[in-house]
């Protein structure tokens, strides 16, 4: 993924038989919660557009990454709590709600 990893990861389909494309793809890394960060960081450099979620800019639950005309979008957790996950989404312009936008 964008030169990290590798990571683990599960597929969540659309469709008990795997028709109709996926709902997600969630990776993680087993021993470094950073990995998953740096991914988020060379998305950025390369002209993804980066919101955060959550109460307050710094404080937040996922880093939201799009770009216009890509299929997916991706989102990382910010936690500490727990692995932290990044999500593969397909794009369908559904709204990321309320953001702090960077």
């Amino acid at each position: 993924m964008v030169g990290y990893g590798p990571f683990v990861g599960a597929l969540d389909l659309r469709h008990p038989d795997g028709g109709g494309g996926f709902r997600q793809l969630t990776l993680w890394h087993p021993n470094d919660q950073k990995m998953v960060s740096s991914v988020g960081r060379a998305l950025k450099a390369q002209g993804w557009s980066l919101c955060r979620t959550g109460p307050t800019e710094f404080r937040g639950d996922q880093e939201i990454y799009t770009k216009p005309g890509a299929p997916v979008r991706f989102s990382i957790d910010i936690s500490y709590w727990g692995k932290r996950r990044l999500r593969i989404l397909p794009e369908n312009g559904q709204p990321i709600g309320h953001c702090w936008s960077r």
